[in-house]
C-alpha cells in the first residue's frame, strides 16, 4: 500500500466521524433556532392617572399592542400581522442582552409612587423569565437596565406608536 492509498483510507475513516459530529452540532444549533419564542411586555406610568401598555409577541411573529389612557378613558388597540423577522430580531436581542441572566426585579432602593414600571416576560422553548424594572431614571444606566432595554427596544422598535421610555443616563 502506498502513501496515497493509506491517506485516502484514513480520510474515509475520519470523514464519517466528522460528518456525524457536524450533523450533531448542526442539529443542536437548529433546535436552538427553532425553539418557539414569545414575549409579553407591560408598561405603566403615573399610577391610575397615566397609561397602561400591554404587548404580546406570539411565536409566529404576530404582535398585538394595547395602550390604555386611563385619565381620558381613551383606548387604542392595534394588531400587527405576522412578521418572521421580528422573532429573529427578538431572539438576537434576548441573546445579546443575556436576558435569562437578569435579576427578576431591578429597582432603586427607595421607590416612589406612580413612577414608570416596565415588565418583560420571555419564553424560549421550555424556559421562561420575567424581569421588572421600576423607575429606570432613578436607577441610572446600569448594565442590567441597558440589557433589559435592548430586548424592550427590539420589541417596540418598528412600531408607529410605542410607550415612552424615560431617558436613562
Amino acid at each position: 500500500m502506498n502513501i496515497r492509498h493509506f491517506l485516502a483510507a484514513l480520510l474515509l475513516l475520519a470523514f464519517p466521524l466528522s460528518d456525524s459530529a457536524f450533523a450533531q452540532t448542526e442539529k443542536s444549533a437548529k433546535v436552538a433556532r427553532t425553539e418557539p419564542l414569545s414575549v409579553s411586555a407591560s408598561h405603566s406610568n403615573a399610577g391610575p392617572y397615566g397609561e397602561l401598555w400591554i404587548a404580546y409577541l406570539a411565536p409566529d411573529g404576530d404582535l398585538s399592542v394595547r395602550a390604555s389612557h386611563r385619565q381620558s378613558d381613551g383606548q387604542t388597540t392595534s394588531q400587527y400581522f405576522p412578521h418572521k423577522e421580528r422573532v429573529t430580531e427578538l431572539r438576537r436581542a434576548v441573546n445579546e442582552a443575556r436576558f435569562f441572566g437578569l435579576r427578576d426585579e431591578i429597582a432603586p432602593v427607595t421607590q416612589h409612587f406612580h413612577r414608570p414600571h416596565y415588565r418583560l416576560t420571555v419564553t424560549l422553548g421550555e424556559k421562561q423569565h420575567s424581569v421588572a424594572v421600576s423607575d429606570p431614571k432613578e436607577i441610572g444606566a446600569t448594565d442590567e437596565v441597558k440589557r433589559f432595554f435592548i430586548v424592550w427596544n427590539a420589541l417596540f422598535s418598528k412600531l408607529r406608536f410605542r410607550p415612552e421610555i424615560e431617558v436613562v443616563r
